[in-house]
């Protein structure tokens, strides 16, 4: 009997010493659960408050206290929308934490703008989850704030800046319309793409595929665009699940998320994948586009068999507490037999049922203690988890030997990298030693030697698998560990757009300055035109006067021994006259009046005009053209007076008894023509050729330098163009090019 007892209460003992062991162990997990939490919520840049179920304030992030410039004594426990004198005091968050929230548990990407009486304007994205206890009881609200502000001002000025631009541009409007739908289609994708991304067509071939596609499934270009989507990798893509919602699910409703399926690659592993996909019908409603966007959910899922994990650890070690239990259950059902055969020993009997009875509530009251720590380590355990997932910075978890012990999602996004290359690997070797930054080892080993904490300091690498990063980095140690808790922010996008904003703004003074020497050319030319018509006006009475005078002495007086004098004169009145056309032409000039113009038959008429006007010039005009029956769109007395001024500039240089002035002309790849005039005259100086074109810039003593200039920008507003080739003393070649159908003007060089 004695032996039995001392078998209780040895069992008894063991029983508590286990138990005890157990609820140590779990105070010490709950404790380093609750630390790193904390130490996740201090060391995270963006602005984070956590709210009990009543909305008043539990904690909030540092960097929640340093964005909206108050102090923590005025923030733990007052309701959130009193926070600043009632400055929070916002409609719209009402409406997220009092109508969607308790309905939905989760928001994310809610942008909204408040006018702060101490700090401004902000513009905000909130991200919120609810977390319901186990009990039932307790509810907490973690609501993460991203201060969009700067990045919302940054959008507003280079707005401004294009909207500024495209007023400079007004001309370029016709295209842009052109290439509206490449800019929808563009749009498209970018709207949908989430990680790896395919473009098929109709027929489920692939169209095109991200770079991510072929980094995640490690595929090639080559193997992939144009093949039936089945059929890449050589037949991988066979998945029942993915035919069903390419053929039976996106016809009828042209869109499908969140579809999870998983599937056994030959190359590359079991992959978790969550698809999205888009059916997109272009304008003319024949050609029709498919966008399958792929996330990579294997990591993720891999995560929750760890927790699955853990969590069966807990529950078996609930069953041994349990099957303890039972032992002493079946112990006290011995004594109770033991008393009914020992009737004499019965008052001893009841005193050690007494004292089971007291073990067995002790017992239960330690096993309710360990089931509630259990709980409390679970609830602990999913807040930190819940942290890290609602955050939008990459995280990562170091030993003191600098090695990575565990990382969040955003920072496998991010980095593209998986779990298997990179927990317990050496920081430095991440992806394939890309992560060998020198400024890093110097940030890390100083962090190490001074154990002091580092914030947002900046580093800026290239890597080979995602191109070039800016990165805010920020650490600190873990109270009650020795590991080392780093957020890495990615500011790549950020700096892209002030780099964007600065060329912006470049860009603009440079359109100011042309569009101000626009202005002042137009000015010049507007005194210039009034100018020129008061000269006209002035000198063509008095040129027609004389021209009427010479005619009548030439009636009247019938003598062949001035006819020399008369014609010399005639002349000169002549080439006055052009002078006069030049400048009123220069200042006058206009669009073009577009009209379908045989080109040959310009060319034609304006030799006639040129062999009449030098009939008594010993000069021969060869005419080669094949281009008798092109019409081109063209205005054709502007294009008169390109040729009359050109053929008159090969005649005057032309000092020579036997002069040669060619006419050639040609078709150039069936879309534009080719005309060119060559003399062998006095030919052009080779340090003067630069300058033929400019304005009033002459080698005559008695022109006025506008002819060259006026065939260049008539040629140019046409969409043409206008080149010389020169030898002085052996001649020279006007080439000119003309499109043959109307294009979008463009401005001239003159």
């Amino acid at each position: 009997m004695k032996k039995k007892h001392f078998i209780k209460d040895k069992i008894n003992e063991d029983s508590f010493k286990k138990a005890s062991n157990i609820l140590r162990a779990i105070e010490e997990q709950l404790k380093d659960e609750r630390d790193y939490a904390e130490s996740i919520i201090g060391t995270i840049r963006e602005p984070l408050l956590v709210l009990d179920k009543d909305l008043r304030v539990v904690s909030a992030s540092r960097s929640f206290y340093d964005a909206f410039k108050v102090k923590e004594k005025d923030t733990e426990g007052k309701l959130v929308y009193k926070l600043g004198n009632g400055q929070w005091n916002i409609p719209a968050l009402k409406t997220l934490l009092t109508n969607i929230l308790p309905n939905k548990n989760i928001f994310q990407g809610y942008e909204i703008e408040h006018e702060f009486k101490t700090i401004g304007k902000k513009n905000m994205i909130l991200n919120a989850r609810e977390l319901i206890r186990a009990n039932g009881k307790s509810r907490l609200i973690l609501l993460a704030i991203e201060d969009v502000t700067e990045k919302r001002k940054a959008g507003e000025i280079i707005k401004a800046s294009n909207q500024q631009l495209t007023t400079a541009n007004q001309q370029l409007i016709a295209i842009e319309e052109q290439l509206k739908d490449e800019r929808d289609y563009a749009e498209s994708i970018i709207g949908t793409i989430r990680e790896p991304l395919l473009v098929l067509d109709k027929d489920l071939r692939v169209v095109s595929a991200s770079r991510s596609f072929y980094d995640v499934f490690k595929v090639k270009e080559k193997d992939t665009e144009g093949k039936l989507v089945y059929k890449l990798g050589n037949g991988q893509w066979n998945i029942p699940a993915l035919k069903k919602l390419l053929t039976n699910i996106l016809p009828k409703k042209n869109i499908f998320q969140g579809y999870e399926i998983e599937h056994e690659f030959k190359t590359i592993g079991k992959k978790n994948m969550i698809l999205n996909a888009r059916e997109l019908r272009r304008a003319n409603g024949k050609s029709r586009l498919i966008l399958l966007a792929i996330e990579d959910a294997t990591a993720k899922r891999k995560a929750e068999e760890i927790i699955k994990a853990s969590t069966q650890e807990l529950t078996a070690i609930e069953q041994e507490l349990r099957s303890a239990n039972q032992e002493l259950t079946a112990s006290e059902q011995e004594l109770k037999a033991a008393n009914q055969q020992l009737t004499a020993n019965e008052q001893q009997l009841r005193a050690a049922n007494q004292q089971l009875t007291a073990n067995e509530q002790q017992l239960r009251a330690t096993n309710q203690q360990l089931t509630a720590s259990e709980q409390q380590v679970k609830n602990e355990r999913d807040y930190a988890e819940n942290i890290v997932e609602t955050i939008q910075e990459s995280l990562i978890v170091l030993s003191t030997g600098l090695k990575v012990v565990s990382a969040n999602k955003t920072f496998y996004q991010t980095f593209k990298v998986n779990l298997e290359e990179t927990k317990g690997r050496l920081i430095y070797d991440l992806g394939n030693r890309q992560w060998d930054i020198p400024k890093l080892r110097l940030l890390l080993e100083d962090f190490i030697l001074k154990r002091k904490s580092f914030k947002e300091y900046e580093i800026e690498h290239n890597f080979e698998s995602i191109g070039k990063k800016v990165m805010l980095l920020s650490g600190q140690r873990l109270a009650s560990s020795k590991l080392i808790l780093i957020s890495i922010v990615d500011i790549t996008e950020r700096k892209r757009l002030e780099m964007e904003l600065k060329a912006s703004h470049e860009n603009l003074d440079i359109k100011v300055k042309a569009r101000s020497a626009e202005l002042v050319r137009a000015n010049l030319l507007s005194g210039i035109g009034v100018f020129a018509a008061t000269i006209a006006h002035e000198l063509r009475n008095p040129l027609a006067a004389i021209k009427v005078g010479i005619y009548n002495i030439r009636k009247k007086i019938n003598d062949s021994s001035i006819d020399g004098n008369i014609e010399n004169i005639n002349k000169k009145i002549d080439d006055s006259n052009q002078i006069i056309n030049n400048l009123l032409f220069y200042v006058r000039i206009h669009e073009p009046h577009y009209e379908k113009v045989n080109i040959d038959e310009i060319i034609k008429e304006s030799v006639e005009v040129a062999e009449k006007r030098y009939y008594n010039k010993s000069v021969k005009i060869i005419k080669k053209t094949n281009i008798e029956n092109v019409i081109i769109d063209a205005d054709s007395l502007q294009i008169k007076e390109v040729f009359n001024n050109l053929l008159n500039n090969s005649f005057d240089s032309i000092s020579a008894e036997k002069g040669v002035i060619k006419v050639e002309a040609e078709l150039k790849d069936k879309d534009s023509v080719i005309i060119k005039i060559t003399d062998n005259g006095e030919g052009i100086k080779k340090e003067i050729q630069d300058k033929i074109f400019d304005a009033f810039f002459t080698t005559k003593a008695k022109g006025t330098g506008l002819g060259l200039s006026v065939c260049k920008y008539i040629v140019e507003i046409h969409s043409g163009s206008l080149t010389v080739e020169s030898k002085a003393g052996k001649g020279t070649t006007f080439t000119i090019t003309l499109p043959l159908r109307r294009e979008v003007l463009r401005t001239p060089s003159v």
